[in-house]
Protein backbone atom coordinates (compact mmCIF):
# COMPACT_ATOMS: atom_id res chain seq x y z
CA UNK A 1 0.00 0.00 0.00
CA UNK A 2 1.88 3.20 -1.27
CA UNK A 3 1.04 6.40 1.15
CA UNK A 4 0.63 9.77 -0.92
CA UNK A 5 2.42 12.67 0.09
CA UNK A 6 -1.14 14.46 1.80
CA UNK A 7 -1.29 11.73 3.71
CA UNK A 8 2.23 11.22 4.98
CA UNK A 9 2.12 14.72 5.94
CA UNK A 10 -0.63 14.57 7.50
CA UNK A 11 0.47 11.66 9.81
CA UNK A 12 3.71 13.32 10.38
CA UNK A 13 1.76 16.53 11.82
CA UNK A 14 -0.24 14.13 14.37
CA UNK A 15 2.61 11.82 15.15
CA UNK A 16 4.41 14.90 16.23
CA UNK A 17 2.49 15.67 19.43
CA UNK A 18 4.86 15.01 22.19
CA UNK A 19 7.33 12.98 20.46
CA UNK A 20 9.44 15.58 18.65
CA UNK A 21 12.50 15.22 19.71
CA UNK A 22 12.72 10.90 19.31
CA UNK A 23 12.40 11.21 15.80
CA UNK A 24 15.55 11.73 12.99
CA UNK A 25 16.73 15.66 12.54
CA UNK A 26 15.02 15.37 8.66
CA UNK A 27 11.76 13.81 9.90
CA UNK A 28 11.97 17.02 12.20
CA UNK A 29 13.12 19.57 9.25
CA UNK A 30 10.08 18.29 6.79
CA UNK A 31 7.48 18.76 10.18
CA UNK A 32 8.71 21.91 10.67
CA UNK A 33 8.27 22.88 7.12
CA UNK A 34 4.89 21.11 6.75
CA UNK A 35 3.75 23.04 10.19
CA UNK A 36 3.17 26.00 8.66
CA UNK A 37 0.34 26.55 7.62
CA UNK A 38 -2.82 28.98 6.88
CA UNK A 39 -5.33 28.98 9.33
CA UNK A 40 -7.49 27.58 6.53
CA UNK A 41 -5.20 24.53 6.70
CA UNK A 42 -3.32 25.04 3.45
CA UNK A 43 0.57 24.18 3.53
CA UNK A 44 2.95 27.45 3.09
CA UNK A 45 5.89 25.48 1.77
CA UNK A 46 8.18 28.09 3.74
CA UNK A 47 11.66 26.50 3.78
CA UNK A 48 13.65 28.39 6.36
CA UNK A 49 16.56 30.07 5.37
CA UNK A 50 19.76 28.30 7.37
CA UNK A 51 22.27 30.23 9.16
CA UNK A 52 25.13 29.76 6.82
CA UNK A 53 22.72 31.63 3.89
CA UNK A 54 21.41 34.23 6.46
CA UNK A 55 25.46 34.85 7.30
CA UNK A 56 25.79 35.34 3.41
CA UNK A 57 23.23 37.81 2.64
CA UNK A 58 23.90 39.51 5.56
CA UNK A 59 27.33 39.92 5.08
CA UNK A 60 27.08 41.11 1.68
CA UNK A 61 24.11 43.54 2.43
CA UNK A 62 26.87 44.91 5.53
CA UNK A 63 29.42 45.47 2.99
CA UNK A 64 27.20 47.18 0.71
CA UNK A 65 25.97 49.29 3.29
CA UNK A 66 29.25 50.20 4.79
CA UNK A 67 30.47 51.53 1.40
CA UNK A 68 27.41 53.43 1.15
CA UNK A 69 27.85 54.86 4.70
CA UNK A 70 31.28 55.73 3.74
CA UNK A 71 30.39 57.79 0.49
CA UNK A 72 27.88 59.77 2.47
CA UNK A 73 29.62 60.47 5.35
CA UNK A 74 32.62 61.72 3.56
CA UNK A 75 30.00 63.67 1.32
CA UNK A 76 27.85 64.91 4.54
CA UNK A 77 31.35 66.22 5.98
CA UNK A 78 32.14 68.23 2.90
CA UNK A 79 28.93 70.13 2.98
CA UNK A 80 29.27 70.29 7.39
CA UNK A 81 32.83 71.90 6.56
CA UNK A 82 30.38 75.22 5.24
CA UNK A 83 28.52 74.99 8.40
CA UNK A 84 28.38 75.41 12.39
CA UNK A 85 29.25 72.60 14.67
CA UNK A 86 25.58 71.66 15.83
CA UNK A 87 24.51 71.75 11.72
CA UNK A 88 26.98 69.55 11.17
CA UNK A 89 26.42 67.45 14.07
CA UNK A 90 23.14 67.03 12.68
CA UNK A 91 24.31 66.32 9.36
CA UNK A 92 26.24 63.75 9.90
CA UNK A 93 23.46 62.04 12.04
CA UNK A 94 20.82 62.58 9.22
CA UNK A 95 23.17 61.04 7.08
CA UNK A 96 24.03 57.62 9.72
CA UNK A 97 20.49 57.23 10.22
CA UNK A 98 19.44 57.51 6.04
CA UNK A 99 21.96 54.56 5.32
CA UNK A 100 21.93 52.60 8.40
CA UNK A 101 17.38 52.34 8.37
CA UNK A 102 16.37 54.67 5.31
CA UNK A 103 18.41 52.34 2.74
CA UNK A 104 17.22 49.14 3.80
CA UNK A 105 14.09 49.81 4.68
CA UNK A 106 13.16 51.25 1.05
CA UNK A 107 15.58 48.10 -0.87
CA UNK A 108 13.16 45.64 1.05
CA UNK A 109 10.14 47.49 0.58
CA UNK A 110 10.82 47.88 -3.14
CA UNK A 111 11.75 44.30 -3.64
CA UNK A 112 9.54 43.11 -1.59
CA UNK A 113 11.84 41.33 1.18
CA UNK A 114 14.67 40.93 -0.50
CA UNK A 115 18.16 43.36 -0.67
CA UNK A 116 21.31 42.21 -2.41
CA UNK A 117 22.79 40.18 -0.19
CA UNK A 118 19.45 38.34 0.08
CA UNK A 119 19.22 37.56 -3.49
CA UNK A 120 22.77 36.31 -3.86
CA UNK A 121 21.85 34.06 -1.31
CA UNK A 122 18.99 32.79 -2.98
CA UNK A 123 16.42 34.66 0.25
CA UNK A 124 13.58 36.42 0.69
CA UNK A 125 11.81 38.43 3.79
CA UNK A 126 8.60 37.07 4.44
CA UNK A 127 5.66 38.01 6.87
CA UNK A 128 4.65 35.07 9.27
CA UNK A 129 1.77 34.22 7.18
CA UNK A 130 4.24 34.10 4.15
CA UNK A 131 2.86 36.99 2.59
CA UNK A 132 5.28 39.75 1.03
CA UNK A 133 7.00 42.45 3.66
CA UNK A 134 5.47 45.56 2.93
CA UNK A 135 7.08 49.14 4.92
CA UNK A 136 6.03 48.54 8.01
CA UNK A 137 7.82 45.33 8.51
CA UNK A 138 11.11 46.60 6.78
CA UNK A 139 11.19 49.59 8.96
CA UNK A 140 10.68 47.02 12.36
CA UNK A 141 13.47 44.95 10.79
CA UNK A 142 16.11 48.07 9.91
CA UNK A 143 15.33 49.70 13.13
CA UNK A 144 16.54 46.69 15.04
CA UNK A 145 19.06 45.94 13.24
CA UNK A 146 20.82 48.61 15.24
CA UNK A 147 20.35 46.43 18.54
CA UNK A 148 20.64 43.03 16.62
CA UNK A 149 24.22 44.58 15.18
CA UNK A 150 25.26 47.80 14.88
CA UNK A 151 25.32 48.08 18.96
CA UNK A 152 25.98 44.88 19.82
CA UNK A 153 28.61 43.81 17.25
CA UNK A 154 25.88 40.90 16.28
CA UNK A 155 25.97 39.29 19.19
CA UNK A 156 21.95 39.99 19.62
CA UNK A 157 20.76 39.00 15.93
CA UNK A 158 23.37 35.90 16.74
CA UNK A 159 22.14 34.57 19.91
CA UNK A 160 18.44 35.65 19.48
CA UNK A 161 18.34 33.11 15.60
CA UNK A 162 20.56 30.79 17.25
CA UNK A 163 18.10 30.62 20.14
CA UNK A 164 14.95 30.82 17.66
CA UNK A 165 13.74 27.73 16.13
CA UNK A 166 12.58 29.54 13.24
CA UNK A 167 16.15 31.34 12.86
CA UNK A 168 14.60 34.78 13.89
CA UNK A 169 16.54 37.44 15.25
CA UNK A 170 15.16 40.32 17.36
CA UNK A 171 13.73 42.36 14.19
CA UNK A 172 11.97 39.23 13.02
CA UNK A 173 10.18 38.97 15.96
CA UNK A 174 9.00 42.48 16.35
CA UNK A 175 8.66 42.81 12.68
CA UNK A 176 6.59 39.23 12.76
CA UNK A 177 8.43 38.17 9.55
CA UNK A 178 10.59 35.21 8.74
CA UNK A 179 13.81 34.80 6.09
CA UNK A 180 12.68 32.38 3.79
CA UNK A 181 15.08 30.19 1.12
CA UNK A 182 13.90 31.15 -2.61
CA UNK A 183 15.92 29.02 -4.55
CA UNK A 184 15.26 25.53 -3.87
CA UNK A 185 16.64 22.46 -5.32
CA UNK A 186 13.25 20.85 -8.25
CA UNK A 187 12.83 17.83 -6.65
CA UNK A 188 12.91 19.00 -2.98
CA UNK A 189 10.20 21.33 -3.16
CA UNK A 190 6.79 20.05 -1.79
CA UNK A 191 3.76 21.89 -4.02
CA UNK A 192 0.66 23.08 -1.46
CA UNK A 193 -1.74 21.09 -0.05
CA UNK A 194 -4.87 21.15 1.41
CA UNK A 195 -5.95 19.06 4.53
Amino acid sequence: HDVGPECLAHGIRFALVGRRDRLPPSVRRQARRLEESTSDGRALDLRLAQFPSRTLGLTLDLLIQVIVLLIAVWFAGAVAEQVDGAAASAIMLVAVVLVIVGLPTLIETLTRGRSLGKIAAGLRVVRDDGGPVRFRHSFVRALFMIVDFWISSGAVGLISSLVSTRGKRLGDHFAGTVVVRERVPAAASVHQHTY
